[in-house]
């Protein structure tokens, strides 16, 4: 316990920390729950919602928004912080608006989660991470 007390724990930290104490098997009903929470925090303020979204097991992208209107997020969003992770969820949102990286996608970001350029430079300083097998090693 004293490792949990030590850290400073936000939900994705909750998760990463249970994924690796209960292993693999838990961790789409953990993610499932946190991600979802951080995805509902926007559901008053997006001009469009996702007609669904699911996990990923994406190794170079953190989220992904298709032309079919949903969401694919990484689970390896577990690892950050939920601000980070927030930032993505946003991202992913501006895509249902705007398919594009246009200034108009941007304002649209901006709009759901002004601090986004402190997000994406952490996203962007964030490490390469463990595959689900690595986890509780």
């Amino acid at each position: 316990m004293r490792e949990v007390s030590q850290a400073v724990m936000t939900g994705l930290g909750v998760a990463a920390y249970l994924l690796r104490k209960q292993g693999v098997p838990m961790a789409p009903l953990i993610l499932g729950f946190v991600l979802g929470d951080l995805m509902e925090a926007y559901r008053g303020s997006a001009r469009h919602w996702p007609a669904s979204w699911s996990l990923s097991s994406a190794r170079m992208r953190w989220g992904c928004c298709t032309t079919r209107n949903t969401i694919r997020l990484s689970w390896r969003l577990i690892f950050l912080d939920d601000a980070v992770a927030s930032y993505v969820i946003a991202h992913e949102l501006a895509h249902l608006e705007h398919f594009n990286h246009s200034k108009a996608f941007w304002k649209e970001v901006e709009r759901l989660c002004p601090d986004w350029r402190v997000q994406l430079a952490k996203l962007n300083a964030a490490k390469v991470l463990p595959e689900l097998e690595e986890v509780g090693q």
